[in-house]
């Protein structure tokens, strides 16, 4: 039979396993994340890293015991540390997302979505907007994003691909690119939505204009 602590090892991964599980079905489309990277690098961490660690740590002698002794435990030892320390670095990135940047809109299909009638969305492509979290303001190719908690300031450059959708590139990260699409243009501003990384899944946002 198992003992104590073995036991209680594999109680605590299954758990991990289960939480990890509930993880990927669910924060995909909470977030509007790319299913197949956010998948592929959670596979990674997880069960190849720990894997390397557990094979690694096992090699070290411990109370006697021969290799494959020690493989079992070392291996679902460095599973739990590493999905805890995902946790932590997924919880501390979000946190200081949602404390920086943006709040989290509602979340939209951004492939079907339709965009606004052409013609609107001229007047958008210069002027100053905001919400209740961010100010922006664009010229032509160029927007400068300043949030209102924290008041940090980040500048994009902007690629129309239509009237009434475009790219936005933080120059602090060339490879970010967030789709913009606008659905909705009225007097006081628009709705649009926004997705990273080319996801299906976007958030949907409404900002006033001011200037």
């Amino acid at each position: 039979m198992l003992n104590t602590s073995r036991k209680t090892l594999w109680i605590v991964a299954v758990l991990l396993i289960i939480t990890a599980v509930a993880e990927q079905l669910i924060l995909p489309n909470i977030l509007g994340l790319n299913r197949v990277i956010y998948h592929s690098a959670s596979i990674v961490y997880l069960f190849v890293v720990s894997m390397i660690v557990g094979l690694t740590s096992a090699i070290f002698p411990f109370k006697g015991r021969n290799y494959v002794q020690r493989l079992e435990p070392a291996v679902l030892l460095s599973f739990i540390v590493c999905s805890f320390m995902m946790d932590i670095t997924f919880g501390s990135l979000m946190f200081k997302k949602n404390k920086d940047l943006f709040h989290i809109g509602k979340r939209r299909d951004y492939k079907e979505a339709k965009i606004a009638v052409e013609g609107s969305c001229k007047d958008l492509q210069d002027g100053t907007f905001e919400d209740e979290n961010l100010i922006i303001i664009r010229n032509g190719n160029k927007q400068i994003q300043t949030y209102k908690k924290s008041h940090k300031r980040d500048i994009m450059q902007v690629r129309w691909i239509s009237e009434c959708e475009y790219e936005i590139i933080p120059e602090s990260n060339l490879k970010g690119v967030i789709m913009v699409k606008i659905t909705m243009v009225t007097n006081e501003g628009y709705s649009c939505i926004a997705s990273s990384d080319g996801g299906e899944v976007g958030r949907e946002y409404t900002y006033k204009r001011i200037e």
